[in-house]
């Protein structure tokens, strides 16, 4: 792995870009034009005007792919400053600006959210089942202390004001953002990606089970193997354009200890709804649906039962429950608790789109 790019050398590729800039600026102000010597009807069909212009017009994207590049690595070396899609904090750690910016009609978003979760709590409470809300703490939330400024006061009320209104609702809300305060010394979410560590979705799970201990009979043995150590590329990474010049920025590589569960002794359940009864239901976004990170397998261990996973990545939260509902997963035979996963920084997200069905809509 490369070296940290000096700050001496970043100031002089500052200087290197503003030149390129500008010479690219001169070029786009000239009108772009070519120099192409006049040809004959036979460089028209010989295709000679043809390979001059692109020859010219490959050199100067060539240029101009060269400039955006290293003003990328500029604004991130020497400013600490991404794309549109990533805030750039210290020691190496990126946040989705996801976590900071206010979506139009937020409160009637929040609204909604939490009069729909109690319309399914009801719905589910009715057949004998237990919600849990599972909200995950916003990255920004957890490594404040790594953010280059104060994280918006508006954005710290979300996760205390929402819990207690689903609590209020008799929601069961198990308190994660409460549990990682606990594990400081733990690395609970990737620096460069915006989802938690396998240590991270450990920890939400063990929350998730301290509130049914005792609830759930099936007292399964899952055993847990640590499976050689792997690198990540965040999901945040691809939002600094540094291009030919990421190996001058690149940070260290980013290990972790990927967790297998497997029942003791047993075989995992197989299929939609088989034969084998599946008394939980995991429904989420990716934080659930990606494996990598095993919330899944976890919750297994911790709940000592076997868990069925209905999440889906990039559906935002509401989506997949809807899709758990409208195909009526809820009334299968032995299903005891439904795990809602939703991060908190979609709360405030409207998904206009997404219909829940009617029964629940109407509160029936």
């Amino acid at each position: 792995m490369s070296k940290r790019l000096p700050v001496a050398a970043v100031y002089f590729i500052g200087f290197l870009a503003l030149c390129v800039v500008m010479s690219v600026a001169t070029f786009v102000l000239r009108g772009s034009e070519f120099s192409v010597e006049p040809l004959g009807i036979d460089s028209f069909v010989q295709g000679k005007i043809t390979a001059e212009w692109e020859k010219q017009f490959e050199e100067e994207m060539l240029i101009r792919d060269q400039a955006v590049s290293l003003w990328g690595a500029v604004q991130y070396g020497l400013f600490k400053s991404g794309g549109k899609k990533v805030v750039v904090g210290q020691e190496d750690f990126l946040f989705s600006t996801e976590e900071f910016e206010r979506h139009p009609n937020e409160p009637q978003a929040e609204d909604r959210f939490v009069a729909a979760a109690a319309k399914i709590n009801a719905y589910l409470n009715e057949r004998g089942i237990k919600l849990a809300v599972v909200i995950v703490p916003a990255k920004a939330r957890i490594y404040e202390a790594y953010l280059a400024h104060p994280w918006p006061s508006s954005k710290k009320e979300v996760y205390g004001r929402v819990m207690t209104r689903l609590s209020d609702q008799g929601i069961m809300v198990p308190d994660i953002a409460g549990a990682y305060a606990s594990s400081k010394d733990t690395s609970l979410y990737f620096k460069r990606d915006t989802h938690w560590t396998p240590a991270g979705a450990m920890i939400a799970a063990r929350t998730v089970a301290e509130l049914f201990d005792g609830y759930l009979t099936d007292n399964i043995e899952f055993k847990r193997t640590i499976l050689p150590p792997e690198t990540l590329e965040g999901d945040l990474e691809k939002y600094i354009k540094t291009g030919i010049f990421s190996p001058l920025f690149a940070p260290p590589e980013e290990t972790f200890e990927r967790h297998r569960i497997e029942k003791t002794g047993g075989e995992e359940p197989s299929g939609l709804f088989g034969d084998e009864t599946i008394p939980v239901i995991l429904v989420g976004t990716s934080y659930s649906a990606i494996d990598t990170w095993n919330f899944e397998g976890e919750l297994k261990k911790e709940l000592k039962a076997d868990v069925l996973n209905l999440s889906k990545k990039g559906q935002g939260p509401l989506a997949p429950m809807a899709d758990f509902l409208k195909d009526t997963g809820a009334d299968k035979e032995g299903v005891k608790l439904v795990v809602w996963e939703v991060p908190e920084r979609f709360i405030g997200v409207s998904y206009d789109s997404v219909e829940f069905p009617e029964f629940i809509e109407a509160g029936r």
